[in-house]
């Protein structure tokens, strides 16, 4: 097989029902450029290794297995499958999502290729709900050239879209396999080296459960998360220059969270004044007189 030009890298875990289709989603691009895929496995046990075993024995010169021994979490799964692409692109896809643009890597591929300041571009999905069986279109994003900042603020990108230059991170260097929303922040250190550009289509398939949507109690769950994510990167030398932007995220996320522990007083306090010392130390995003009416 000719070295591939761009990696496609699926992870996935006890994904029988969905794998077929996410991998299916790759094999049908149509493209002028060689593709190899990538399938990283974290111990299923449910029937998903055994399907990809059976795509290894049809398709073996363009497809590989990173096939865990033992079941070793999303995190190190994921770090063994972003360490593997050998292709100048990459695109990534978590096994229970699909492609259904058989041009999609065609045509990001081609916007990278004239556009050599741009390291990653991502497209517009549609969500399906397991459960309703209902289909939407995801909330219409910004048509605007993204920088990093941009990123700090929010991700705004589906990671089942993605295409980046690959060579320009390692990963095994970032530390980030013990925090939340992993993908975000691998765009963050990605976007150190170039922009990101949004392309107004469809390319994928996004599944959700609507009993996974974000209630009150995973909302704190999120927030949480969010609070630990932008302390690791205020506190990473690396990210020194943002350190003000990331800073008014990490406290806004902190008030957040903070105002929605109605029933957990002492905790509630405990962030609010977080907030209040925190404030001292760079722009205020939020006066102490707003929030006195919160600590006692």
């Amino acid at each position: 097989m000719d070295k591939p030009f761009l990696s496609v890298c699926i992870i996935t875990y006890n994904h029988v029902n969905y794998i077929k289709q996410a991998i299916d989603g790759a094999l049908m691009q149509k493209t002028d450029f060689p593709i190899e895929i990538i399938v990283a496995d974290d111990f299923s046990t449910d029937g998903t290794r055994e399907i990809l075993q059976d795509y290894l024995l049809k398709i073996p010169t363009n497809f590989r297995l990173i096939l865990q021994d033992k079941n070793v979490g999303p995190a190190e799964n994921w770090m063994d499958l972003m360490a593997a692409p050998t292709g100048k692109y990459v695109a990534y896809l978590d096994g229970d999502d699909y492609w259904i643009d058989d041009n999609k890597l065609q045509k990001q591929v081609n916007y990278l290729e004239k556009n050599s300041k741009v390291v990653m571009c991502f497209t517009n999905i549609e969500v399906y709900d397991n459960d309703t069986k209902d289909t939407k279109e995801w909330a219409k994003i910004e048509d605007i050239d993204y920088d990093i900042t941009n990123f700090i603020k929010e991700n705004a990108a589906a990671s089942c879209t993605i295409v980046f230059r690959n060579g320009l991170v390692d990963v095994s260097k970032c530390n980030i396999q013990n925090i939340a929303f992993g993908d975000w922040a691998f765009y963050l250190f990605l976007l150190q080296f170039g922009n990101a550009k949004y392309l107004d289509f469809i390319s994928a398939v996004y599944r959700v459960s609507s009993q996974s949507q974000l209630s009150k109690i995973s909302l704190i769950k999120y927030l949480f998360k969010k609070k630990e994510f932008y302390y690791f990167f205020l506190h990473n030398p690396v990210f020194s220059k943002y350190k003000n932007l990331i800073r008014d995220r990490y406290i806004s996320t902190l008030y957040a969270l903070a105002i929605r522990l109605e029933k957990n007083d002492k905790e509630r306090k405990k962030y609010l004044r977080q907030v209040i010392r925190s404030v001292g130390f760079g722009r205020v995003l939020l006066t102490i007189k707003a929030l006195t009416k919160y600590v006692s």
